[in-house]
């Protein structure tokens, strides 16, 4: 179940936030952050017109992750997901994404999302590959709108995976 995220959220934000495990191939380095970067962070999500954050939690409201849309271009989206460890292999971010990609394209009104992951990153490969989201080779339009973010060997050497809103099951 996804909702806004809240300042009780912090605490276990942190905890994946340093939990190396979980953050060893995301693009950010998370290691420095404290309880207030993630007040900082929670506040400025709840007026951010660039940006989606929800809070994944469980039954009894227990913050579980976050997952983001970030606006990178007309009608184009980036996601980002992110599970606390136990959260992660219980079927939960299956439900999250598709939840937050339907959120996109009904809410948001877009036309394309797409994310990427470290080719070192098997445990999300798998996850994306056996959801059955395919891979994506970004074009020249996308590559430039992404370049703001990540470096040319990232764009490059990252695995891209997208859905169009056509191709999703709303």
């Amino acid at each position: 179940m996804l909702r806004p995220l809240e300042m009780k959220d912090a605490d276990r934000m942190l905890e994946w936030m340093h939990d190396t495990n979980i953050v060893k191939n995301l693009h950010t380095d998370f290691s420095k952050k404290t309880l207030d970067d993630c007040h900082r962070f929670i506040q400025s999500a709840k007026n951010n017109a660039i940006s989606t954050h929800f809070a994944v939690v469980n039954e009894n409201n227990e913050y579980l992750g976050t997952v983001s849309l970030r606006i990178v271009g007309d009608g184009v989206a980036e996601f980002a997901i992110v599970m606390h460890s136990d959260a992660i292999g219980k079927g939960i971010s299956q439900y999250a994404m598709r939840d937050m990609i339907k959120h996109g394209f009904t809410e948001l009104g877009l036309n394309l999302i797409l994310w990427c992951v470290d080719p070192n990153n098997s445990r999300a490969i798998h996850f994306y590959d056996s959801q059955g989201y395919q891979r994506f080779i970004l074009s020249k339009e996308l590559k430039n709108l992404i370049r703001k973010r990540y470096s040319e060997e990232e764009v490059i050497n990252y695995d891209w995976y997208a859905i169009r809103r056509e191709d999703s099951l709303l």
